[in-house]
């Protein structure tokens, strides 16, 4: 082990299991471009490589890595629906960890506006982790303008200071600028008062912005639960699900679902490029009891929807579940 390497392998081995996880989603991403498929990562590719090889992947449950990498496809198509036709705009991922879709959708991408402002939120243990590894790399300067925001963990806080953090790092934006924030990886790891504290903070500080997420829902944390340590990398990180109705848990919070994605449909075709198997199998589809527990939403203010404004363009997503405005929110 070289000397420079030393800090960042002390590091790692100093963060919290909950900020741990973010080091497997990225270990997943990274490890996503040796498989049999299209999506790469080349800056989750790079912080592996730099800690050589640490992914501590074997030890989780083997459908966690391509969980990992669906979800993250379907975010990112979720953000770039979110984005269409807004000339300048903000993107906040809180709990942003060691993700890089600030390079996965950046400049060079074809749909991305012209104007984007990233910002990251996490801990300021895996901030200067994440710095550090990117310091000489490739990457170095695109993440220079990337605008990071140091909290504490968030799973740990009282409901009031999530609130007041929310409120010191997400000042009321400018007329005209369009934000979304992506709460990746996040929500279950927060408890539910948490979360509806989260969700109220994300409320005030952004009307009429757009919030994409991804979340189990009880029966899916209780699956989870059974042995943490394959699912969040150790035994006493258990995980929060919402109510089974996701629609009014949401709405509680102030926000409508106004589309939803089953992650575990996109998991097949994942497993199979993982795995080297025939790509027909990924056609085969899954029971609903295995693909109604895991989802990504997409979220509006609900006021919003009050006032008249269900069709909003920016959420047309494609291929999207929409739920009816008023009635029947998605399950």
């Amino acid at each position: 082990m070289t000397a420079g390497a030393l800090f960042p392998r002390q590091a790692l081995a100093a963060l919290t299991p909950v900020e741990r996880t973010a080091w497997h989603d990225a270990s997943a991403r990274a490890l996503a471009g040796r498989w049999r498929g299209d999506f790469r990562d080349p800056p989750a590719e790079h912080l592996l490589e730099a800690l050589g090889g640490a992914d501590h992947l074997p030890a989780l449950h083997p459908a966690v890595a391509p969980c990992v990498v669906a979800r993250a496809r379907i975010l990112d198509a979720m953000l770039l629906d979110a984005l269409r036709g807004a000339e300048h705009a903000e993107v906040w991922h809180l709990g942003a960890g060691f993700d890089a879709r600030w390079h996965r959708l950046g400049p060079h991408h074809p749909d991305m506006p012209a104007k984007v402002a990233w910002h990251e939120v996490d801990t300021p243990r895996v901030l200067a982790l994440k710095e550090e590894l990117l310091r000489d790399s490739p990457f170095a300067g695109a993440y220079a303008s990337v605008v990071r925001h140091g909290v504490p963990d968030m799973p740990d806080m009282p409901n009031m200071k999530v609130m007041a953090e929310i409120a010191r790092i997400m000042p009321q934006g400018e007329p005209g600028v369009r934000r979304i924030v992506v709460l990746e990886g996040l929500l279950d790891l927060l408890p539910a008062h948490v979360k509806h504290g989260l969700l109220g903070a994300l409320r005030h500080a952004m009307p009429g912005g757009v919030v994409l997420l991804d979340a189990l829902d009880a029966a899916g944390a209780a699956f989870d639960n059974r042995r943490p340590e394959r699912f969040t990398g150790h035994p006493a990180l258990r995980v929060h699900g919402i109510s089974d109705d996701a629609g009014l848990f949401f709405l509680d919070a102030g926000w409508a679902v106004t589309r939803s994605h089953a992650i575990m449909k996109r998991v097949p075709a994942m497993v199979c490029a993982r795995f080297g198997l025939p790509a027909v199998l990924a056609r085969v589809p899954l029971p609903a009891a295995m693909t109604a527990h895991y989802r990504c939403y997409a979220l509006r203010p609900a006021h919003d929807l009050a006032r008249g404004l269900a069709h909003v363009p920016a959420l047309d997503m494609q291929g999207g579940e929409r739920p009816p405005c008023g009635e029947g929110f998605v399950r």
